[in-house]
């Protein structure tokens, strides 16, 4: 019994490090150092990370977008409302809607304060055409759970909401940062440090 439980542990602690190996790969774009002769065309990171500029005034916050959420969950059934500030004007706002990996999702609607044109989306990612420069938008969207071992799922007496959010992509004079050049591998952005509130509504 023993061994077993040392067996376990030491299984544990290699996936760990694995794990922790490849997040950082990941994060810092080394993909090619770490492991050597995988697909070149797989770089992380390919444009770095920007550093955001100096808040103004003395306000933390002034850099970084801000996410107000209301979520609403009905059976299997999650109704998502938010609004996405960026802390830059731009005329074309980006997203990335993550819950279309996982599940099943309506966009109900889109608008701004600054008027919109239109918006498009190519499976995860949201872009958000505005009449006039702007530094917001509206979303409404339905998001119907799966019923599988997914990290967002709906099970008996279990809910997971892991990746409901529309998350804000990194803007840099108007243009999202891009973190990827391999279609397949990863997230499309950059996402900058954002702050959320939330409230979730539920039985």
């Amino acid at each position: 019994m023993k061994k077993t439980w040392v067996v376990i542990l030491l299984a544990e602690t290699i996936l760990l490090i694995a794990a922790a190996v490849i997040g950082y790969g990941i994060y810092t774009g080394r993909f090619g150092d770490l492991f050597p002769g995988t697909d070149p065309d797989m770089e992380a990171a390919a444009t770095p990370r920007p550093a955001p500029a100096a808040p103004s005034g003395g306000d933390a916050t002034a850099v970084r977008p801000l996410v107000t959420a209301s979520v609403s969950l009905d059976g299997g059934v999650v109704t998502v409302e938010q609004t996405l500030a960026y802390p830059e004007v731009s005329d074309t706002l980006r997203a990335y809607l993550f819950a279309v990996n996982y599940a099943d999702v309506t966009i109900l609607s889109v608008g701004s304060d600054s008027g919109i044109l239109g918006h498009t989306r190519n499976g995860p990612n949201l872009e958000v055409n505005l009449s006039q420069p702007g530094a917001s938008f509206h979303i409404k969207y339905r998001i119907l759970l799966p019923y599988d071992d997914s990290i967002m799922a709906a099970r008996n007496n279990l809910v997971l909401m892991n990746k409901i959010f529309c998350t804000p992509a990194y803007m840099v004079n108007g243009e999202p940062v891009e973190a990827f050049l391999h279609p397949q591998f990863g997230s499309p952005f950059v996402y900058p440090l954002t702050d959320y509130r939330v409230t979730v509504r539920a039985d």
